[in-house]
């Protein structure tokens, strides 16, 4: 059996000796360190301090806060992803940033990772770079062994829990890390490892940095539904809407109706849903409404939800008829020029009423429109509706 050893003499020539024996570098699992003892992380110089998106929202580096266990950071930080920590005073007045959010933030540098929580393979090295010229890595390696057979890794590593927890003694943490004899690797899943501190892993956390205003963006939607049923035509308008660069939920905006064209389309606040109710009118309908940072009430910013309700189209077209003073018909037929869903409406399809008219002026069973006798010279008006008798309240006036 042939060994191969690499013979490490001052501390300081170690890098090179690592070097020469590059066979003898290791893989990390991913998510995970290299077992055995290990020399002090060699902590990068790029990135230093908070790294702002230029939004409203600072990232902490993962470097100053590392050592803390997730079960730890539970104890002193709310979960959701919302509210700042209380303490200790290394973590108070930052928000645990959930796993939502942290893929928010690393998409900013790599958007693959909306699409798959774990990517591996050189085609990600430059999202990596990306993502280590603004934060520090929490290890860059090192050696273990003794004697004079040593096995070495280097890279840079930067591992962080988030505030997600996805099952009983289980949390979200993301690893980033390119180097240690691997391609990039970029992996945002569960980690069982809850109650272990690490030197080498920390705590995804932001806060608000005061460039805020443009950290709140609420997107337009649009959802249909076939009248006269009662319906949710847009589940959630918050969807695709954002707030610091991550998911703006019910949690974290406060949620408003601003207007709405029909009072039969209308938001439900508290889930973020827009509803229909039964038997509103066909056609096209738009409802204005606005989110608000809960934290800062003053961050906001407004959308619009368009609503297309389908089914038979009615349209009632005004009409115009005469008559002499002795009385008679003025039209003949107030339905002749009216529409229902695409064809002509009629007394079989459509039901026929005046809600308002001159004096004398009737309606009678067969649509026609007459005049008394004695009526004054001079024009006389009304106002009819047609209602879909399938929908009734389906409706237009003329």
């Amino acid at each position: 059996m042939i060994r191969r050893f690499c013979r490490v003499l001052p501390s300081l020539l170690l890098l090179l000796g690592a070097a020469s024996c590059g066979n003898d570098l290791t893989q990390p699992t991913p998510g995970a360190l290299p077992e055995g003892p290990r020399l002090s992380p060699q902590i990068g110089t790029a990135g230093t301090g908070e790294v702002s998106d230029g939004h409203g929202t600072a990232w902490r580096q993962l470097t100053e806060t590392i050592g803390f266990s997730w079960n730890q950071a539970a104890l002193s930080c709310p979960r959701d992803g919302i509210n700042p920590c209380e303490g200790p005073a290394k973590l108070a007045g930052w928000v645990w940033a959930t796993d939502e959010q942290v893929v928010q933030l690393i998409a900013r540098y790599e958007p693959a990772i909306l699409t798959s929580r774990i990517l591996a393979g050189a085609q990600y090295e430059a999202g990596v770079g990306r993502f280590f010229a603004a934060f520090q890595p929490t290890n860059t390696g090192g050696c273990s062994g003794s004697g004079y057979i040593f096995t070495c890794s280097f890279g840079a590593h930067v591992s962080g829990w988030t505030a997600t927890s996805n099952a009983p003694g289980s949390a979200i943490s993301a690893v980033i890390q390119t180097g240690f004899s691997a391609s990039a690797l970029i992996q945002v899943a569960p980690d069982a490892s809850v109650g272990s501190a690490s030197v080498f892993r920390g705590l995804f956390m932001w806060r608000a940095d005061g460039t805020g205003g443009t950290g709140i963006v609420a997107n337009d939607d649009a959802g249909a539904i076939e009248s006269p049923h009662a319906g949710v035509a847009v589940p959630n308008v918050l969807a695709n809407d954002e707030l610091a660069g991550g998911p703006a939920t019910v949690g974290n905006v406060t949620l408003t109706e601003r207007s709405s064209t029909n009072s039969k389309v209308s938001l439900n606040p508290a889930d973020g849903s827009v509803n229909v109710a039964s038997g509103a009118r066909v056609g096209v309908e738009t409802l204005t409404y606005r989110i608000c940072e809960t934290a800062r009430l003053a961050n906001c910013d407004d959308a619009t939800v368009t609503v297309t309700i389908s089914g038979n189209l009615i349209d009632a077209v005004d009409d115009a008829g005469a008559t002499k003073t002795g009385g008679g018909v003025g039209v003949v037929n107030l339905l002749a020029n009216d529409v229902l869903g695409g064809g002509p409406a009629t007394l079989l399809n459509v039901t026929l009423s005046l809600t308002s008219a001159d004096a004398g002026l009737a309606l009678q069973s067969d649509g026609s429109l007459t005049v008394p006798a004695g009526a004054s010279a001079g024009l006389h008006a009304v106002t009819y509706e047609i209602c879909e008798i399938a929908n009734p309240t389906n409706c237009d006036q003329a």
